[in-house]
């Protein structure tokens, strides 16, 4: 677990390591479909050194929302 900014526990997601999806809306496409704590690359899906952690909320109005 580790704490948002908000001091909520948020769980880490375990993700494809063949995916690296652009945003939380890609990542619920390919993945757990849980909420939590999962890497994007949101500008290339290259360059690992350019991810970012992010909360995707994967349950309300749909999912895949930061």
């Amino acid at each position: 677990m580790r704490t948002c900014c908000t001091k909520i526990k948020c769980p880490a997601v375990t993700q494809n390591s063949t995916s690296k999806a652009v945003d939380c809306e890609e990542a619920l496409r390919n993945g757990p479909g849980k909420s939590g704590v999962y890497t994007i690359w949101p500008r290339n899906r290259v360059t690992e050194d350019r991810s970012l952690e992010v909360y995707c909320d994967m349950d309300t109005d749909g999912g895949g929302w930061t």
